[in-house]
């Protein structure tokens, strides 16, 4: 009797010995996922931040070396207001609308071949040469200052001392006093002379 009694307790004590290491077990796993979890939340919203500050930081996409933007070769002929009256600036260093019998040096205003300059003209936006040829045909030269576009068309004189070149869609009048230029009966623009020499 007194053996089973002892068999019985220490079955009973084995059992609530392994209940309690069970237990124990079971929350050891619990607190390890918690923290295995906590430390991929940390992990994932500090990637987040280090990708945000990365993008803030990048800097914007530089233009290569050697390009330019592009230029239209065709634009509208709009109207332009009259130029006002006035001196040329004293700014402008006289080498750079030099001249000689061909037009002007350094420029795309310039004669070819054996033509000379029958006319030169300077605005505040366009310098102009008329050149004339050895066949007596004249050619109008006029370039515009603000992106050195040249135009060359052929010319003919008038009786006011000028010269008149038209193209498809313009007419360029130039004379001691103006450089015209209209589209049909509508003005285009009108630019004061500022410099100009032409045939006596």
């Amino acid at each position: 009797m007194v053996i089973q009694a002892t068999t019985s307790r220490q079955a009973q004590t084995g059992g609530r010995h392994r209940k309690q290491s069970s237990r124990r077990w079971n929350h050891l796993g619990n607190r390890t996922g918690r923290a295995t979890i906590a430390a991929l939340l940390a992990a994932f919203v500090l990637s987040i931040g280090l990708a945000v500050k990365l993008i803030e930081e990048a800097p914007e996409p530089l233009a290569e070396a050697g390009q330019s933007p592009s230029v239209s070769t065709a634009v509208p002929i709009q109207p332009v207001p009259s130029e006002p009256a006035g001196p040329a600036t004293a700014s402008e260093p006289r080498d750079l609308f030099a001249t000689d019998d061909k037009g002007f040096v350094n420029s795309g205003a310039r004669c070819d071949g054996k033509q000379t300059a029958a006319a030169i003209g300077r605005t505040e936006r366009s310098v102009v040469v008329i050149c004339a040829g050895d066949n007596g045909r004249y050619e109008y030269l006029g370039v515009r200052l603000s992106d050195n576009a040249i135009l060359r068309t052929a010319a003919e004189t008038t009786p006011t001392r000028g010269f008149l070149a038209r193209t498809a869609s313009a007419t360029y009048a130039v004379s001691p006093s103006e450089l015209l230029v209209t589209a049909g009966a509508m003005v285009v623009k009108k630019e004061r002379m500022l410099e100009y020499r032409g045939p006596d």
